[in-house]
């Protein structure tokens, strides 16, 4: 099936418009071919077109037979400009703000999780500032120069690695969507990690301190109901402050002689069901009734003057702000939502939980995530293989 359209290449003064067809299927804005009328120019457009390089068909007001110029940010499309040393090169350094926007549009609707989106576009933004900086288009040695950079100025290897992530993203996105030779984007995506050295545990708090934290909150006050609910939901369910913020009551449900929170969409769409301890089921009741929440999101922003707003969730950054708050009054700098995910999984592992019914819990998709968060340690005076009864 062919796709038709006619091109305007108002840039170029003299030029006339063409109809251009795609023979692939589906309109490809930066595989246009071309059908000249002599046979000659249609030989040498198919012969420069084999370059697969983005290009723009224009007539010469001299010429009867068009020919082809390189895609720059003035054209038409103001999609992608070409270095003149690397005809695959992304983002020169003056790079058109429709180029730019073009291409986080494309890296970041190209993962699903909102983190992840934006750990991207960080490292989107700040490889885009080397690159206007010091003049260079995308290439390994760019990248490298990146990577170089962020360890000198002491980031950490993780953050690293995920911003290396991001800028291998865009790459491999931009080879596939044909922006980039992709000879040319597997040398810049083989540019490794920085090796991981140690492991970033987090803090967590014991069975006392957690007491004193659940202790914080004002159980007299509407907001202080809610908080202390919030704060027993995570430190007793494990739950991500992203999943606590999209809770609905229709998720509180009685399964096999108990409460559960069912259905609960985590991590990359990941769906699983979390036991809903006593304590916070009767947290969670005590919130609701003071509320008037029968319906829709569990927790739910406030009136300066103590009032429900119908309807309106409450956000993950509110949740981020009852934690870190309540956290400090009992002198913890420091403590967030997910260190309160891991005292849980703390403390179910201490009272003799299992590894994998702690993994269920928290959701996690590999059992040595779960590992990290428990913190395990080989025990070699109490072994495992002692009592094995032979």
């Amino acid at each position: 099936m062919r796709f038709s359209a006619s091109l305007e290449s108002d840039s170029f003064p003299g030029s006339h418009p063409l109809r251009v067809r795609s023979y692939s299927g589906r309109w490809n804005l930066f595989r246009p071919l071309a059908r000249p009328e002599p046979t000659e120019s249609r030989r040498a457009c198919a012969s420069k077109f084999a370059l697969a390089s983005p290009v723009v068909l224009r007539r010469d007001a001299t010429h009867s037979s068009p020919s082809i110029q390189p895609l720059h940010q003035e054209t038409l499309y103001g999609r992608l400009s070409l270095s003149a040393l690397n005809p695959f090169s992304l983002l020169p350094p003056t790079a058109h703000p429709a180029s730019v926007a073009m291409l986080r549009t494309m890296l970041t609707n190209s993962v699903p999780s909102g983190h992840t989106r934006r750990a991207y576009a960080k490292a989107f933004d700040d490889f885009l500032a080397l690159a206007v900086r010091t003049g260079q288009p995308v290439s390994r040695q760019l990248l490298q120069q990146y990577r170089a950079e962020m360890v000198d100025a002491g980031l950490g290897g993780s953050t690293i690695n995920v911003r290396l992530s991001g800028v291998r993203k865009l790459v491999k996105e931009a080879g596939e969507s044909g922006l980039v030779d992709l000879s040319a984007a597997g040398r810049i995506v083989s540019v490794p990690n920085v090796p991981a050295q140690g492991v970033r545990l987090g803090q967590w708090l014991t069975v006392d301190q957690t007491r004193e934290l659940l202790a914080v909150p004002d159980p007299s006050r509407l907001n202080g109901k809610r908080d202390y609910a919030i704060l027993a939901c995570l430190t007793q369910s494990a739950l991500r402050r992203e999943e606590l913020a999209h809770l609905e009551m229709s998720h509180i449900q009685w399964r096999e002689g108990r409460w559960v929170l069912s259905d609960i969409r985590g991590k990359r769409g990941r769906v699983r069901t979390v036991a809903l301890p006593d304590g916070a089921k009767a947290a969670i009741d005590e919130w609701t009734r003071a509320a008037g929440v029968t319906s829709g999101p569990v927790f739910r922003r406030l009136t300066r003057s103590g009032g429900v707003l119908p309807g309106k969730g409450l956000g993950v950054w509110a949740i981020w702000d009852v934690v870190v708050t309540s956290a400090k009054a009992i002198g913890i700098e420091g403590f967030g939502p997910h260190d309160a995910r891991r005292t849980c999984a703390r403390l179910c592992r201490k009272q003799g939980g299992k590894l994998e019914q702690i993994q269920f819990l928290l959701g996690h998709e590999s059992i040595e995530t779960t590992a990290l968060y428990t913190a395990c340690e080989q025990e070699i005076a109490t072994a495992v293989n002692d009592g094995l009864g032979f």
